[in-house]
């Protein structure tokens, strides 16, 4: 069981990692096409709040790594 923790909890990391990767991504895209703060700032509560590519991406992944883990453990 603890090898299952670790796996779950790499997938998680790593998940979190990419999804980290690309919020700093797209807040320097949108920084340099000329966004004020309080857009960017806009743009991600909507993505959060409505499962866009960003958070919604993530979302599904972590979704998914727990499915998987409690199939696996049972």
């Amino acid at each position: 069981m603890p090898d299952l923790q670790l796996s779950i909890a790499n997938q998680i990391a790593s998940s979190a990692a990419q999804t980290t990767l690309s919020l700093q991504e797209m807040i320097t895209t949108m920084k340099a096409s000329g966004m004020a703060d309080i857009a960017i700032k806009q743009t991600l509560m909507n993505d959060l709040n409505s499962g866009g590519p960003l958070f919604g991406a993530f979302r599904n992944k972590l979704k998914n790594t727990v499915r998987n883990g409690v199939e696996l453990s049972s």
